[in-house]
């Protein structure tokens, strides 16, 4: 009888060493699996990492590691049923990651962070594009950070795949305004506004249903990109970017006319000044100056003024450093200037195929024979490959070897 009632206490001890010793072998896996992820080798990290799970079917990391390691090995456009099975793997055991996330560590956010932008990312491409889903992992994204600037750029990002201009719009300058003094924020939305995403009356371009060419709102861009100048005065790079977005304007425009360009690369001209009288040296300012006058040479109206703009493109290339050659040396005393006299050619020796040509270490000629050879001044040695290869002159003939010297 009393057995009966020993048996259930002797085997909670059990269990909890069984689930310690099984606890235990996950974390071993999984730092095995980390340790062939870091190394790419993707395909015996998917083993210890399943291992892992296995072992611990609620271990969030490991669950994600996993489906990383599945996407690595997955080859967008690739057909077949193998890659399309890393890639549903690769979405199966990310939404086990977040599933058994509790999230209550700095490393676990990070984790259900990453698994997040994976699934939107997924999503947001070709064969699985669902913009439903993608947005759904998208605005847990934000919500768990809803003040980091990489979420909002990835919705604003999201929008713009899916052709919902109107929201990444709006999301773009949600990022200006919550960053009022970041320059990356406001060169964001400046490229953004610089894109064709529009039709000739200022409508979203449809693929399919919009009349006319797609144009961008450059005029906004540049509105926005002089706010971005005047945060930091002392940074040159602002008004580089301005007279950057003024070139590419007038050279890749195809509906602009000469005198059009030829504005719009006086406008950039003058906004670069403005960069190299802040930081003399900046070597892609210059560039983008010289760039600039091209343009003006380009589209000049008659000959003498495109060879003027040419000179004055080609003066100011050598304002920050001397161009000017250093002198070359100076013969050495009692020399002239070096002179390397053309090798000479060795003669061919005759066309004998029974006879080979060859020079041994000490610069002497020597016959071989099939079983013997000699060096001069030295003894006879079996014709072995290794012989044969350091000798001299080299006869087949049946009689014995024969040596002279040079």
């Amino acid at each position: 009888m009393r057995t009966r009632y020993l048996a259930p206490v002797l085997a909670l001890p059990l269990a909890l060493a069984l689930v310690g010793c099984d606890l235990v072998q996950a974390k071993a896996a999984f730092k095995d699996g980390n340790r062939l992820y870091k190394e790419e080798n993707y395909r015996k990290a998917i083993d210890e990492y399943q291992r892992a799970v296995d072992l611990k079917p609620d271990f969030a990391e490991a669950h994600f590691y996993l489906a990383s390691s599945q996407q690595s090995l997955y080859r967008p456009g690739k057909e077949g049923d193998e890659n399309r099975m890393r890639l549903d793997k690769a979405i199966e055991h990310y939404e086990k990651s977040l599933a058994v996330n509790k999230a209550d560590t700095p490393n676990l956010q990070q984790v259900r962070l990453n698994t997040l932008g994976a699934l939107t990312a997924i999503y947001s491409e070709p064969p699985l594009s669902n913009y439903e889903k993608a947005l759904g992992f998208a605005e847990q994204l934000v919500k768990d950070n809803p003040n980091d600037t990489k979420n909002l750029y990835a919705m604003a990002n999201l929008y713009e795949k899916f052709n919902r201009i109107p929201e990444a719009q709006q999301t773009y300058e949600k990022v200006v305004e919550q960053n009022p003094k970041d320059t990356k924020a406001c060169g964001a939305l400046a490229a953004f506004y610089n894109k064709p995403l529009w039709d000739d009356k200022g409508e979203v371009w449809v693929e399919g249903t919009s009349q006319g060419a797609r144009r961008a709102k450059f005029d906004r861009a540049i509105s926005t990109l002089e706010a971005c100048a005047d945060i930091d005065e002392t940074d040159p790079s602002g008004h580089y970017k301005l007279a950057m977005f003024y070139w590419d304007k007038a050279y890749r425009d195809p509906f602009l006319s000469d005198k059009e360009k030829n504005d719009y690369a006086d406008k950039g001209i003058e906004t670069v000044n403005v960069s190299l009288e802040a930081k003399p040296d900046y070597w892609e300012a210059i560039i983008t100056k010289g760039l600039l006058y091209r343009v003006k040479a380009q589209v000049a109206s008659s000959p003498a003024a495109a060879s003027s703009t040419w000179t004055r493109r080609c003066c100011c290339r050598s304002r920050p450093w001397s161009s000017a050659r250093s002198p070359r040396r100076p013969p050495r005393p009692g020399r002239g200037p070096r002179y390397r006299p053309r090798r000479q050619r060795r003669p061919r020796a005759r066309s004998n195929p029974r006879v080979h040509r060859h020079r041994n270490p000490k610069g002497r000629l020597s016959l071989r024979g099939e079983a013997l050879f000699l060096f001069p001044g030295g003894r006879g040695r079996p014709a072995t490959r290794r012989n044969l290869r350091s000798g001299g002159l080299v006869t087949s003939g049946e009689s014995g070897a024969l040596s002279h010297g040079s």
